[in-house]
């Protein structure tokens, strides 16, 4: 989270990615491309790119996914729009009255969290604001912008 060993995964054939998700379970990254008009996934790594879907008319603008299923935002048909990952179209969700019908961001938010652990776990890594997990589960304290502590910037393992 702190920036170290940052690998670029795709860089080819976007136009206007909105959203993005990270699926644990398959352990790939997707994305809705409001130019493009498509939905796609690809491997942690990089490899494997491939389109769930590529429809007319649409404007995703944010997605999520539970159980296989992804959930977009969708600013041209005012709803929630549903694919598994096979690519299956199931029922829109219809938006309540009012607003504009644009939703900026969708979120899934499941029963129990994921388990996992960080260098910042317990007691945020010892740091007095924000704590930035290293891949090598070591971590990097970090302060908000008008800060001016020292202490803020120092690396611990």
């Amino acid at each position: 989270m702190d920036g170290t060993n940052r690998k670029v995964i795709v860089q080819n054939d976007l136009g206007v990615p909105n959203g993005i998700y990270f699926d644990q379970k398959r352990q790939e990254i997707c994305w809705c491309d409001a130019k493009t008009q498509r939905i796609e996934c690809v491997e942690k790594d990089g490899s494997s790119r491939r389109v769930i879907t590529q429809l007319t008319q649409i404007y995703p603008f944010d997605l999520t996914e539970v159980k296989s299923t992804i959930y977009w935002s969708d600013w041209s048909r005012k709803e929630i729009q549903t694919i598994d990952k096979s690519g299956v179209i199931g029922q829109p969700i219809k938006l309540s009255l009012g607003g504009s019908g644009r939703i900026y961001g969708v979120h899934a938010v499941r029963n129990t969290c994921s388990k996992g652990t960080n260098a910042c776990e317990r007691l945020n890594g010892g740091c007095s604001q924000l704590c930035l997990p290293r891949p090598d589960f070591t971590y990097q304290c970090a302060c908000s912008d008008d800060a001016n502590s020292s202490e803020c910037t120092k690396s611990r393992s």
